[in-house]
Parts: C-alpha cells; sequence; structure tokens
C-alpha cells in the first residue's frame, strides 16, 4: 500500500489488469461491457494512463470493487455493500 498523497502507477496498471483477468473475458469483450476502446484500457492496463475519476466508478460499480483498492490506497478489494 502506498502513502495517501501517492499514487503508483505501476499498482494501479497491476490492479487495473487484474480487474479484467476477474471477468474473465478477452480485452474486446471487456471493454464492450464497459463501453470503452480496447487502446484506452490497455493504456490503464499499462500505466501509461491513470484511469479517470468517472470511468474508476463505472468499474467498482461493475464489479463491486474499492476505488481504494484500485488505486493502491487499500489492500481490501471488494466495496461492503451489507
Amino acid at each position: 500500500m502506498v502513502s495517501s498523497d501517492t499514487i503508483d502507477m505501476k499498482l494501479v496498471a497491476s490492479r487495473i489488469s487484474e480487474v479484467r483477468k476477474d471477468f474473465n473475458e478477452t480485452l474486446r469483450t471487456f471493454v464492450k461491457r464497459l463501453n470503452t476502446s480496447s487502446s484506452t484500457w490497455s493504456a490503464y492496463e499499462t500505466g501509461k494512463n491513470l484511469i479517470l475519476g468517472t470511468f474508476l466508478i463505472e468499474v467498482c460499480r461493475v464489479g463491486n470493487y474499492s476505488a481504494d483498492w484500485m488505486l493502491g490506497r487499500s489492500d481490501k478489494k471488494f466495496r461492503d455493500i451489507s
């Protein structure tokens, strides 16, 4: 876990890649589900670009992921929805 004032792009990229693998879908199928492009998602997975806030929220909603986990601020992967 990193401090709250820095973002570890490699960790974020790794977790973004993990999200797609959790869905067990090809890149093409996964990006279609999220209404984005393969190049956009690939840039997130490689750490070339940091995921945009509104898109981060959508990914978290679809998979019940914690935004803090995706950004490397927590080790708790999923949100509590109880």
